[in-house]
């Protein structure tokens, strides 16, 4: 991808999975959903992230599972280290 992302969130598959974009880098994750993800598909939400955002998360922060009223029960994560994959 070759433009820069606004601040805000962004969809990264569909409006229930999202992207936090802040100062032009991906700053958090949120999906709906309370199962924490395994390994295999948290490095499948790492690189769509990287896919969007021309960011590598080199380390994510620990998973926030809110498993409280089911209209709004998701997790989310923080991404915490990052590295450009593309020139700005």
């Amino acid at each position: 991808m070759s433009k820069t992302l606004l601040d805000g969130t962004h969809e990264l598959r569909g409006p229930y999975e999202l992207v936090e974009i802040r100062d032009g880098a991906p700053v958090r994750y949120s999906c709906i959903g309370t199962l924490t993800p395994t390994d295999e598909q948290e490095q499948d939400i790492l690189a769509r992230i990287e896919a969007l955002t021309g960011y590598r998360v080199v380390r994510a922060g620990e998973w926030d599972v809110d498993d409280g009223d089911p209209r709004y029960a998701g997790h989310s994560v923080s991404l915490l280290a990052l590295l450009p994959t593309r020139g700005g």
